[in-house]
C-alpha cells in the first residue's frame, strides 16, 4: 500500500457524559491509501479502510472487470465495496483520529462489526467488552446465515461457520481501561451505519435480486396470495432437492414470530430456476445475464434457487 500523511491538529471539548470521559486534545491524519479490492465469483465483496473516508478514486481496473461507480463499485464510511466482477486499485483518502491519552471508557454500547467465515472453517470475531445482546443486519453473500448453526456467540466473541458472512449490531458492557500516556486511535462505538450496503436488498448480490424477481413471476395463486421465497442451493448431486427445502424453510428463518406464522402455513416448492453467473450486455441487441426454468422441484446440479411458497 502507498500512503501519503498530512498532521491537522484539532480540539475536542470535554463532554461530560453519563459513561465515558474524552480527552482534551488529538490530531487528525488525512492519509491517502492505495487499496485492492475484487469481486470475485462476481460476489459482492467488501474492503475495510482504516479510518473515515472522505474521497475515493479508481486509478486501475483489471482486465475483465466491469467498473462502473454506483453500480458495482462504491464506498461508504468505513468501506469500499465491489461487484459483479469489478477488480480494480483505488486511492482512498481518510481521516484517522489519534489522541495523545487513551479514554476512560465505561457502559453499554451498540457496535457494527463484520464477521466472515473463511470458507467452511470457523472465525471467531473479538469483542471489547462482555456481549449482551446480537442482532444480524445484512449478509454479504447469497448463503444464508443461520443463528446456532451457521453463527452465534459467546461472552467476548462473535462466531462464523459454514460460508457466513454478515454484519452485525453488537451490545456489550465496556470496563473502565486505566489511562496510558501511549497514543492511540479514537475508536467511537457505532450504531447501524446510514450508508447501506449492509441491509436488505442493498446487501443482496444481482443473482440474488434476479431469483426473487423471478420466482415472484412465476407464482401461480392469484386467488388466495401467499409469500414467495428464492432459497439459494447448492448445485450438486448430493445436496437436497427444492421440494425439500421448501418444506423446511420455517427452519431457517431468525425471527421467531415469522418462524411460527411459516410453520402453520402450507409450505411448497412451485418451481426452480438457475441463475447463470454472466454479466448484463452492454450491447444493444445482445445476449447477457440468462436464467433457465425448470418448471419442476428436483436436484442434481440443476436448479441454484428454489421457488418456494407459503401460504
Amino acid at each position: 500500500m502507498r500512503f501519503s500523511v498530512k498532521l491537522v491538529s484539532l480540539a475536542i471539548a470535554a463532554s461530560l457524559l453519563p459513561f465515558s470521559l474524552i480527552p482534551a486534545s488529538a490530531q487528525e491524519e488525512i492519509v491517502t491509501e492505495t487499496v485492492t479490492c475484487t469481486s470475485n465469483n462476481r460476489q459482492r465483496v467488501e474492503c475495510p479502510v482504516d479510518g473515515r473516508i472522505l474521497g475515493v478514486r479508481q486509478t486501475q481496473a483489471f482486465a475483465g472487470g466491469f467498473c462502473i461507480q454506483g453500480f458495482s463499485w462504491g464506498y461508504d464510511q468505513n468501506n469500499i465495496w465491489v461487484d459483479i466482477g469489478c477488480s480494480g486499485k483505488f486511492d482512498v483518502d481518510t481521516a484517522r483520529v489519534v489522541v495523545t491519552e487513551q479514554p476512560v471508557v465505561t457502559g453499554t454500547f451498540v457496535q457494527t462489526i463484520d464477521c466472515r467465515s473463511q470458507g467452511s472453517k470457523r472465525k471467531k470475531c473479538e469483542v471489547d467488552g462482555r456481549i449482551q445482546d446480537v442482532e444480524p443486519i445484512g449478509s454479504f453473500t447469497s448463503i444464508p446465515c443461520r443463528y446456532g448453526t451457521s453463527w452465534g456467540y459467546k461472552k467476548r466473541h462473535l462466531w462464523v461457520d459454514r460460508g457466513c458472512e454478515a454484519r452485525f449490531n453488537v451490545t456489550y458492557i465496556q470496563r473502565p481501561n486505566p489511562p496510558e500516556p501511549t497514543p492511540e486511535t479514537i475508536a467511537t462505538p457505532q450504531t447501524q451505519p446510514s450508508t447501506p450496503p449492509q441491509a436488505g436488498l442493498a446487501s443482496a448480490s444481482a443473482a440474488a435480486i434476479i431469483a426473487q424477481g423471478a420466482c415472484t413471476g412465476l407464482y401461480p395463486s392469484l386467488a388466495k396470495g401467499g409469500y414467495v421465497f428464492s432459497v439459494p442451493r447448492q448445485c450438486s448431486k448430493g445436496a437436497p432437492d427444492c421440494k425439500s427445502i421448501c418444506e423446511n424453510l420455517h427452519k431457517t428463518v431468525d425471527s421467531r414470530r415469522f418462524r411460527r406464522t411459516l410453520r402453520k402455513s402450507q409450505k411448497s416448492c412451485f418451481n426452480s430456476i438457475h441463475v447463470y453467473d454472466k454479466a448484463p450486455s452492454v450491447n444493444l441487441a445482445a445476449a447477457g445475464t440468462q436464467t433457465y426454468v425448470y418448471n419442476s422441484c428436483g436436484g442434481g446440479c440443476g436448479p441454484n434457487y428454489c421457488c418456494c411458497s407459503a401460504e
